[in-house]
């Protein structure tokens, strides 16, 4: 199965000038969207972002899709300490 990187998060006040000027509600759309057109067809690659992992397990209860085969949570050793 063929896979599609997801890089998106939701801004957090206080963390840089995106927040003044992001939808948070305009992003849930945009990444609702394109996870129900990929998930089925491509497996959905992402970050692990706080705010776009219940997303994404979200979508995939509601159309059924078994999220163990339909996604991959990809967190860098980077994190890890945090």
């Amino acid at each position: 199965m063929d896979a599609i990187f997801l890089s998106a998060s939701v801004p957090v006040a206080g963390r840089g000038d995106y927040y003044e000027t992001a939808d948070p509600f305009l992003i849930q759309c945009a990444v609702r969207e394109l996870s129900i057109a990929v998930v089925r067809k491509m497996k959905i690659v992402w970050g692990g972002h706080p705010a776009i992992t219940p997303m994404i397990w979200s979508i995939c209860e509601d159309l059924g899709v078994d999220y163990t085969r339909s996604v991959v949570l990809y967190q860098s050793r980077f994190f890890e300490a945090a």
